[in-house]
């Protein structure tokens, strides 16, 4: 008579295979839980002058100092410029419907993020899905500050300013 028990009827090697299915299964789940793939985002298009030149996918939204989403791609050479956002649906409550955007920088070389300004008189209602907001300004950068300089420097007469 056989005294084992029903776990034996399986082959040790799918056991081995259903372990590593589940190790696979549980880092895909993390990964995706920790990059925001499973949350089901806002879309909302911010159209700005120019988006700077160090403004990538991925980016940060930010409302008064906190984070509230990302920027989810670019559509240059258009005019104006189209940032794709994606706003978390838990904060979009908070976001009247005619806030602004500002695109700054963390450092003078630092890489830029969205700041969505909170209006003096705030509607009613709140930003939805498809808004499109307009851009106040863009920071300034060292590349428009050394194109300035070259432009007035190029107008100068080296022999005359001697």
């Amino acid at each position: 008579m056989d005294s084992q028990t029903g776990f034996t009827r399986f082959h040790p090697a799918l056991w081995t295979a259903a372990l590593i299915a589940v190790i696979v299964a549980f880092i895909w789940f993390c990964s995706a839980v920790f990059a925001g793939a499973l949350t089901n985002m806002v879309p909302v298009t911010l159209a700005a002058d120019r988006s700077g030149l160090v403004m990538e996918p991925g980016a940060k939204v930010k409302l008064r100092g906190v984070q509230v989403g990302r920027v989810a791609g670019l559509e240059p050479g258009s005019d104006p410029v189209r940032l794709k956002l994606e706003l978390n649906p838990g904060d979009v409550q908070r976001i009247p419907a005619n806030a602004q955007a500002q695109i700054r920088s963390t450092t003078i070389f630092g890489a830029k993020y969205v700041d969505l300004v909170y209006p003096d008189h705030p509607s009613a209602q709140h930003i939805s899905s498809g808004s499109v907001l307009r851009s106040v300004n863009v920071s300034t950068e060292v590349d428009t500050v050394f194109q300035s300089l070259v432009s007035v420097l190029d107008k100068i007469d080296p022999p005359k300013l001697n």
